[in-house]
C-alpha cells in the first residue's frame, strides 16, 4: 500500500475514535504525499467539530476546487455560519441546493435565513427540509422562528412533533430535550397558560440549566399578576430541581417577600439560617432592594446589599438609559458608546440629544475573542453592514484600539460628557477607558451594560473599571442600576487625582 493511504486509512480510524487533532495530522502527512479530496474533507469535518470554523472554510473549499459536489457545498455552509459569515453561507447552501434537494442543506438554509431576519424565509426553508424528512432538528428550529414571530399556537404544534421524534427514538442519536422543552414552553406561556409551560420541566427528565431561566421568567409574571401560590409552588420546586443554582431560592425568597404573606414560610426562612445562607437572609429581612427579581449569584446579592443599596434601581436597560442622559451635567462634551452591534442603543441615545453629535465605535465583525462560556468570537457581526442611524449619529468603524486614538488626536474636545460601554469583554473595555483617561473627568457619566449580576461579571467590565479606577486615583459614586440580571449601571465621576 502506498504510504499516502496509510496516513489516510490512521486519518480516518482516528477520526473514528475522536481523536481529531491527531486524525488532522495524519491526513496533512497524506496530502503531502499525494493530494486527495478524502483528506480535505476529514480535515474539514475535524476542525469544525473542534469549532474552528474559519479553518475549516478553507479546506471545504479545496474540496470544491476539485469536486462541485453537492455535499462540500454544504459544508461550507455550515461552517461558514459557524463563523457568522451569513450571507456567505447562504450562497452556498443554495449552490448545494441547485445541485441536489437535501433536507440538511434546507435546514442550514432555513437556520443562515432566520439570523439574517428574513423569518418568512426561513419558514419556507425549514417547510422544505421537512418536506424532505421529518427530523427533530427541523421541527424545533421552525418552532423558534414562529415563537419570535409570536405565532405560538402554531410553534407549540412545532415543539411538540420535535418532542414526539426524540421519544419514539425515530432517530437513534442522544438528544437534549431541554432546548426543545424551552421553546415549547415559551410557546405556551405565550398563550396564557402558565401552570402548563411551567409543567413541561418537571417531568422525570434530568434537569438542564438552560430551563431555569424560563421557568423564572413565568414566575416573575406570574408574581406581578398576584398568582403568588403558583409561583412560590413553581420555585419551591425549582430550588429542589437545579440544586447548582443560586438564584432559585433568590427568586423563592423574592416571591414570598412580594406575597405579603411571610408569616405563612417561617418554616422555610429559618432552614434558610440553620443552612446559613446569610446572603438570602440579608436579602429577606435587611433591605436588599425587593423590586431586584434576578440575583445571580452571592456576590451579586452581596454587591447590592453593600454598595448599591442606596442607589435607585430601575426597571429596564432603556430606563436606566434615559436616567443617565438626564444626568448629564457637562455640556458640550463628547457622547460616546462603545459597542454599537444594530444600534438600539445609539439610536435612543441620538434621539434624546438631537442638537448632538453621538460618536459609535464598532467593528461591526463582532466580539473579538470569546465572552464568558456561551458567546463565542464574532458573536454579535454583522459582516460589517453599519445599522441605521439618526442624522446626529457618527459611526467609527473598525477595533477600539485602532480607531479611538485616531479620533481623539483629530478631536477639539477634551472632555466626556457621556460613555455608554456595551463591548462586554473585559480587553475591550480596559482599552476604552485607558484610551479615554484624560477625557473622563469629574462630572462623566459612565454606562456600563453588562456590569454586574450576571455570567462572568467579576471577570468583564467590573474588573476593567475597577482597576481604572485604582490605577487613575478615580472616585466614583453609582447612580442607577437595573432590576435585571446582567445589570447595567450608571457611575458618575467625582474626582481624580
Amino acid at each position: 500500500m502506498e504510504d499516502w493511504k496509510k496516513y489516510q486509512e490512521l486519518g480516518l480510524d482516528l477520526y473514528r475514535k475522536g481523536k481529531f487533532e491527531e486524525s488532522i495530522d495524519a491526513y496533512k502527512k497524506s496530502l503531502e504525499l499525494n493530494e486527495d479530496l478524502e483528506s480535505y474533507k476529514f480535515i474539514g469535518n475535524s476542525l469544525m467539530v473542534l469549532g474552528r470554523n474559519e479553518d475549516a472554510v478553507v479546506e471545504y473549499k479545496k474540496c470544491i476546487e476539485i469536486s462541485e459536489n453537492w455535499y462540500f457545498y454544504k459544508a461550507l455552509g455550515w461552517a461558514l455560519l459557524g463563523s457568522n459569515r451569513l450571507k456567505e453561507a447562504e450562497n452556498a447552501y443554495r449552490k448545494s441546493l441547485c445541485l441536489h434537494q437535501e433536507h440538511e442543506s434546507y435546514l442550514g438554509l432555513g437556520l443562515t435565513l432566520n439570523n439574517l431576519s428574513r423569518y418568512e424565509e426561513a419558514i419556507n426553508a425549514y417547510r422544505m427540509s421537512l418536506g424532505l424528512q421529518e427530523g427533530w432538528r427541523a421541527y424545533q428550529e421552525l418552532g423558534l422562528t414562529l415563537n419570535s414571530l409570536s405565532r405560538y399556537i402554531e410553534a407549540r404544534d412545532m415543539f411538540s412533533k420535535s418532542l414526539s421524534i426524540i421519544e419514539s427514538n425515530k432517530e437513534k442519536e442522544t438528544v437534549n430535550t431541554s432546548f426543545v422543552k424551552v421553546g415549547l414552553s415559551k410557546s405556551l406561556e405565550g398563550m396564557q397558560l402558565f401552570e402548563e409551560a411551567l409543567k413541561v420541566f418537571f417531568d422525570a427528565s434530568d434537569p438542564d440549566e438552560k430551563e431555569w431561566d424560563c421557568i423564572h421568567s413565568i414566575g416573575r409574571k406570574l408574581v406581578n399578576n398576584s398568582n403568588y401560590d403558583l409561583a412560590i409552588r413553581y420555585f419551591s420546586l425549582a430550588t429542589k430541581r437545579y440544586t447548582n443554582i443560586y438564584e432559585t431560592e433568590a427568586a423563592l425568597v423574592w416571591a414570598i417577600i412580594k406575597s405579603g404573606r411571610s408569616s405563612e414560610y417561617q418554616n422555610y426562612i429559618s432552614n434558610l439560617v440553620i443552612s446559613e445562607k446569610w446572603d438570602l437572609i440579608d436579602f429577606y429581612l435587611n433591605g436588599i432592594n425587593h423590586d431586584i427579581d434576578h440575583i445571580y449569584d452571592k456576590e451579586s446579592a452581596r454587591y447590592m446589599m453593600y454598595k448599591l443599596n442606596k442607589v435607585k434601581c430601575l426597571n429596564s436597560r432603556d430606563a436606566v438609559r434615559y436616567a443617565a442622559i438626564n444626568e448629564i451635567s457637562l455640556k458640550d462634551g463628547l457622547i460616546m458608546e462603545f459597542g454599537v452591534h444594530k444600534g438600539d442603543s445609539i439610536r435612543l441615545i441620538a434621539n434624546s440629544l438631537t442638537n448632538q453629535v453621538i460618536h459609535g465605535f464598532d467593528s461591526f465583525y463582532g466580539l473579538p475573542e470569546d465572552y464568558v462560556s456561551f458567546y463565542r468570537k464574532g458573536a454579535f457581526s454583522t459582516e460589517g453592514n453599519l445599522p441605521l442611524v439618526p442624522s446626529n449619529v457618527q459611526l467609527h468603524q473598525g477595533w477600539f484600539n485602532k480607531t479611538l486614538p485616531l479620533f481623539l488626536k483629530n478631536n477639539k474636545v477634551k472632555y466626556s460628557s457621556l460613555i455608554h460601554i456595551d463591548c462586554d469583554l473585559y480587553s475591550s473595555t480596559k482599552t476604552v477607558l485607558s484610551l479615554l483617561n484624560n477625557t473622563i473627568v469629574p462630572g462623566s457619566i459612565i454606562i456600563f451594560d453588562e456590569y454586574f449580576n450576571g455570567v462572568g461579571w467579576k471577570e468583564n467590565e467590573f474588573k476593567a473599571f475597577q482597576e481604572y479606577v485604582e490605577e487613575y486615583g478615580v472616585t466614583y459614586e453609582y447612580i442607577f442600576y437595573s432590576r435585571i440580571r446582567a445589570s447595567n449601571v450608571v457611575v458618575r465621576i467625582t474626582d481624580k487625582k
